[in-house]
């Protein structure tokens, strides 16, 4: 299935070719937001000519002294049917160049970072996929995407669909698993491999129908990877404005805008006044509009508060969101 890597990378490839040959066309035009937007319709049309596919992007910015763009909203639509899955979506993409001719539109990709890519490669019974047929080359172009040199590339934060070729692939407190229960007249199984761990999880039941299979798996995992490390960098900024202060370097631009001298004084007011708290648990985190969507619960035994922690991707993403507030 080596096809869908060099479909994937052909389709960014292609992408990061078209906007920053266009881009640097324009850095020697006037700059308006009629020429944005003429540039962005420009880039989703050669994209969609050059792939064979259907591409959406929502906004592109250009930076003219490192020579990177970034790249926002990307969705590559393959031959699936309509309502289904798109076979590429990118919430953000950084692209750097290397000009090789302005004259003669030659560049090179120096650099390709892609943000929480997610893809749905699909293959029928025949052995078709949703991988998109690029049209004919074009004889007046001499630019072939599959020969450009990229110097880096990077894969960050991917989200998988949990699903495939017959199991279940997810992320499990930040270990990946592939997993898959079974069943048969007299036993039940469930079955949990962590490949980056070289560790597995095998139970076999001897029942004809029930859950324990998974409830043994359950807390067997609780053991192996132990929560401890979840509640990390939430845990910290809780306390600080327990003390009535925030390190400012762990958040974005709106998340110190939040934190008025007035607002790290009221939260340290409220937080000491219900004393130390018993627990504080991870509940949830997922990925939404670009940033982590993270829940905590800090139980005092008699009150309980709820946490929400939004972040840039990844361990030293800053904050953008932190807010404390009743649970009940």
């Amino acid at each position: 299935m080596a096809d869908w890597k060099k479909g994937v990378g052909w389709a960014a490839v292609a992408i990061g070719t078209s906007l920053l040959v266009l881009v640097v066309t324009a850095f020697f035009l006037l700059r308006s937001p009629g020429f944005h937007t003429w540039v962005l319709a420009k880039i989703v049309q050669q994209a969609s000519e050059s792939t064979g596919a259907r591409v959406e992007l929502q906004n592109f910015d250009f930076h003219v002294k490192t020579l990177t763009a970034d790249i926002y909203g990307l969705t590559v639509h393959g031959t699936e049917a309509a309502g289904e899955r798109p076979l590429l979506q990118v919430q953000k993409a950084t692209v750097g160049i290397k000009i090789i001719s302005i004259l003669h539109r030659r560049v090179n990709l120096s650099e390709l970072v892609v943000d929480a890519p997610v893809v749905n490669l699909t293959v029928n019974k025949e052995g078709r996929s949703n991988l998109p047929t690029p049209p004919p080359s074009n004889k007046k172009s001499s630019t072939n995407v599959f020969d450009l040199a990229v110097g880096h590339v990077l894969l960050t934060n991917g989200a998988g669909t949990d699903y495939g070729l017959g199991v279940e692939v997810d992320i499990t407190k930040g270990h990946r698993r592939i997993s898959h229960g079974g069943e048969a007249v007299g036993y039940l199984s469930e079955n949990r491999i962590y490949p980056d761990d070289r560790a597995a999880i095998v139970v076999l039941d001897n029942a004809d129908f029930g859950n324990a299979q998974t409830s043994i798996a359950d807390s067997i995992e609780k053991i192996l990877f132990a929560d401890a490390g979840d509640v990390g960098r939430a845990k910290v900024v809780f306390e600080d404005l327990r003390a009535g202060r925030i390190d400012r370097a762990r958040f974005t631009a709106n998340g110190n805008h939040y934190f008025t001298p007035q607002a790290i004084a009221d939260y340290r007011t409220s937080l000491t006044a219900l004393g130390e708290p018993e627990s504080f648990v991870r509940n949830r985190s997922s990925l939404r509009g670009g940033f982590t969507a993270e829940s905590y619960t800090v139980d005092y035994g008699t009150k309980k508060l709820t946490i929400v922690l939004r972040a840039e991707p990844g361990p030293k993403g800053r904050i953008e969101q932190f807010t404390v507030y009743p649970a009940d």
